[in-house]
């Protein structure tokens, strides 16, 4: 049970890491998203092969590495090839975990799965949770590739995704259709308030590319890989633009970004609108060197011990300072985490998977059990401006399949 949650909870600070702006809304919809995964994994092989950098936990590197291995050796049929993809081993646990290799064998009538009722609070409150033949209730309700959610009136509310096809619509507000015209194009095409834009990526061997057009802006985005390693992305938009990002299919976020293989870690060097840096990565940690809304700052990050990381950033000016401590710890059938942190009187934005942005101290308590009829977790976070209560739990009404 630890380990299952440590893979999710793995998998969501790398999403953090590499989407450093990401609102606490969205950590909750990838943490439910891999949630449900790790219960029914989906196949790999239906993935679109254009969006692999969509794959929340995967580096820019690693989604550039998978697809240049997919496009030379085709769609991975065995678990024993996350190896040669050149994935980090971090990576090839969550890929073996929330993802099959293979295609879905056809007219093969499926055991029925255990029913499952619960409830669960997340940053936009309480949900329904559950799982009965298919029908999958949370934040976004799913049916087969069928999707709903409800909390955001202005994304898409319906969508439905295919092998080649998928479409999303927001009655009264807009749509959008997108379709696999080949293994290496996809073209997508977007309506929101009497407003149109295609989307057309392309993904080859050594390079991607991705563009965006509406009426009155553009965005763009490509990227290079060399064999050794060497991995260039840059995105560009025009000053103007001012698309709505739920109806955006990738970050569209101005970005340049270099990364190089040195010792055992990578050298990145990164410039976006709030954020530009220099960091060198290891598994044991990082340090980076950068400017952080206008201000120089220095942040590192390292795991003293195996359940124990800590994390600190310190600014050019008085104030412009923070750190936190995480630690875990097994119990039972429970895992017990803990972080506390502090941030200075200036803060220079969001910084550690507390989500620190506000001067003041914070603290963390969580639990996760999981037996043979119950699962859930609980987390309760204080903050300067309140205190925040998530949870979840699922009680699994029948043991036996089929």
């Amino acid at each position: 049970m630890g380990q299952r949650d440590s893979l999710v909870e793995g998998a969501v600070d790398a999403y953090l890491r590499w989407h450093p702006q990401a609102s606490f809304e969205d950590r909750d919809s990838i943490q439910q998203l891999l949630q449900d995964w790790q219960i029914e994994r989906t196949y790999f092989a239906l993935w679109p092969r254009s969006d692999y950098d969509l794959i929340p936990f995967l580096s820019p590197t690693s989604a550039f590495n998978l697809s240049r291995y997919v496009s030379e050796t085709g769609t991975i049929l065995d678990v024993k090839e996350w190896r040669a993809t050149g994935l980090s081993q971090a990576e090839q646990a969550w890929m073996k975990t929330f993802f099959q290799t293979g295609y879905p064998r056809r007219h093969v009538q499926k055991p029925n799965r255990p029913a499952q009722i619960g409830l669960q609070r997340t940053s936009s409150g309480w949900h329904p949770q559950g799982r009965y033949h298919g029908l999958i209730l949370g934040p976004v309700w799913r049916l087969g590739g069928l999707r709903l959610q409800f909390q955001h009136p202005t994304a898409p509310g319906w969508s439905l995704h295919g092998v080649r096809h998928a479409w999303g619509i927001q009655p009264f507000y807009g749509e959008y259709y997108s379709y696999q015209l080949h293994p290496s194009v996809r073209l997508s095409a977007i309506h929101v308030q009497n407003r149109w834009a295609m989307d057309i990526g392309v993904l080859q061997r050594g390079w991607a590319c991705r563009v965006f057009a509406y009426p009155g802006g553009w965005a763009s985005t490509c990227s290079f890989q060399t064999k050794d390693g060497v991995h260039l992305l840059m995105i560009r938009r025009t000053e103007t633009f001012s698309w709505p990002s739920a109806w955006s299919l990738w970050a569209t976020s101005p970005t340049l970004l270099v990364r190089l293989p040195y010792r055992r870690g990578f050298l990145q060097l990164s410039a976006q609108e709030r954020r530009s840096q220099i960091r060198f990565q290891t598994r044991e940690g990082d340090m980076a060197l950068g400017v952080v809304n206008g201000q120089n700052c220095v942040e590192a990050r390292y795991r003293l011990f195996s359940d124990v990381t800590v994390e600190a950033r310190f600014g050019s000016a008085q104030g412009q300072h923070a750190w936190a401590i995480h630690a875990q710890h097994p119990w039972g059938r429970c895992r017990l985490e803990g972080s506390l942190g502090t941030m200075g009187e200036d803060a220079l934005g969001l910084f550690s998977r507390l989500r620190m942005g506000q001067s003041g101290a914070y603290a963390r308590l969580a639990m996760h059990i999981q037996t043979a009829r119950h699962k859930g977790w609980f987390r309760c976070t204080l903050r300067p401006n309140g205190t925040q209560i998530y949870g979840s739990y699922v009680l699994q009404l029948d043991q036996k399949c089929g």
